[in-house]
Order: C-alpha cells, then sequence, then structure tokens
C-alpha cells in the first residue's frame, strides 16, 4: 500500500488541487492583481 502511494504521488496532488481550488484561485487572482498594479 505505502509502496503503490509513493509511486503515485499525482493522486495526492490531484486530491489537494480539488480540496484547495478555491484557495489556488483566489491566490492567483491577487498575483494577477497585484501584476496590474505594476
Amino acid at each position: 500500500m505505502c509502496d503503490s502511494q509513493r509511486t503515485n504521488p499525482t493522486k495526492l496532488f490531484i486530491i489537494l488541487n480539488s480540496r484547495s481550488q478555491r484557495r489556488t484561485v483566489l491566490y492567483f487572482l491577487s498575483l494577477i492583481s497585484v501584476f496590474e498594479e505594476i
């Protein structure tokens, strides 16, 4: 089980993305706003 999880980090990455999708979107929006100000 542990070995399979180690060989498949993409699954964990996808799960984290699905959970923190709103946070990432807000983060990118804030970055865009900062770049627009500059």
